[in-house]
């Protein structure tokens, strides 16, 4: 579904970033994985599953601009042709009482969760269209924004958080209409509660009363939210941009 595609997928490390990254390359993308460290385990687990894969790690902080200018470049002179598929998933957590957050904790986290997908999403946008400035055949590129269905709803302790994916909802359509003569689709997932290294530091009793409230009965897999990106990165949603897709086993619906 994927084949002959450049895509970078921030977050690699692990969870869902790791889970987008392996079934890209498995669908036949070329794949940057970028996180702030080493994506060494990401890069063990595609090899064993598709030996001839080409995937490169990135470490790189997505909220410093000279870096993503950085990264955007080495990507394109390994890989030898632009990213034109890109999936911002790398996000953190810093929780706590609206009455007790720092201004620490809100900037870490909207510079992580918000500005970094910006800037990201901007510096493949400009090489994209840079190309056909040029008069070279249009590439057309997808973006994939990794939101929460907690950016729809709120949270208990999240005000950070919260509004962190709610501007990625709303910078993915704006960024979609701008982007739509270039060739360019940008759409978002909402994840709801998914098994992840994050998900796992809620404490058990909390989590027994969120699966009562999930429809299904039970949290998502990594594996759920990369195939439902797996389909907005493909041609198969070549019509659809702009669109917010909730993953949430009916969880606020």
């Amino acid at each position: 579904m994927l084949a002959g595609r450049v895509a970078i997928v921030t977050g690699a490390a692990r969870g869902i970033g790791q889970a987008t990254a392996r079934l890209f390359a498995e669908h036949g993308a070329k794949v940057a994985l970028v996180d702030l460290g080493p994506c060494d385990e990401t890069i063990d687990l595609i090899k064993s599953r598709v030996s001839d894969s080409e995937t490169q790690s990135h470490s790189c902080d997505i909220a410093d601009p000279s870096q993503i200018e950085s990264l955007v470049q080495n990507v394109e002179a390994a890989f030898g042709t632009p990213c034109d598929t890109l999936v911002n998933c790398a996000g953190i957590t810093r929780d706590g009482f609206l009455w007790k957050q720092t201004e620490e904790h809100w900037d870490a986290v909207l510079n992580t969760n918000l500005k970094g997908p910006f800037l990201l999403t901007q510096a493949v946008a400009r090489r994209l269209l840079q190309e056909q400035a040029d008069g070279q055949p249009p590439i057309e590129g997808a973006v994939v924004n990794i939101s929460s269905i907690i950016g729809k709803v709120g949270n208990l302790g999240q005000t950070n958080y919260a509004a962190s994916k709610a501007g990625l909802i709303g910078f993915t359509k704006s960024a979609a209409k701008d982007l739509a003569r270039g060739g360019i689709r940008v759409n978002a997932i909402l994840p709801g509660f998914i098994e992840t290294p994050m998900s796992a530091a809620v404490p058990e009793k909390v989590m027994v009363q969120v699966r009562k409230q999930i429809p299904v009965g039970e949290l998502g897999t990594s594996d759920d939210i990369a195939e439902a990106a797996l389909f907005l990165a493909s041609n198969k949603a070549k019509y659809v941009t702009g669109a917010t897709l909730e993953v949430t086993g009916g969880l606020y619906m």
